[in-house]
């Protein structure tokens, strides 16, 4: 059976996107499948002129996302529609 080598989601239907989960599987890392995926999205952000790319990035990731131009911040977040 065919393997997903990346999977990612997040949310596009605001003027800040937020990407929430992007996953290589193990055997695909390193081979630009990733930073591909991210580029695509950071250039349609910048057609659909969003704001600016939110992500939370694991200590795997950060190095990509560096690289890539995103700066690290002490964002806080309330989003009163989410209380459980």
């Amino acid at each position: 059976m065919p393997r997903v080598a990346l999977h990612g989601e997040g949310v596009a239907d605001s003027p800040v996107p937020l990407v929430v989960n992007v996953y290589t599987e193990p055997e695909w890392r390193g081979q630009g499948i990733a930073r591909a995926l991210m580029s695509t999205l950071m250039d349609w952000a910048v057609v659909q002129g969003c704001e600016r790319v939110v992500l939370h990035a694991s200590e795997t990731g950060r190095a990509l996302y560096t690289s890539l131009g995103f700066t690290a911040t002490n964002e806080m977040r309330w989003m009163p529609h989410r209380q459980g």
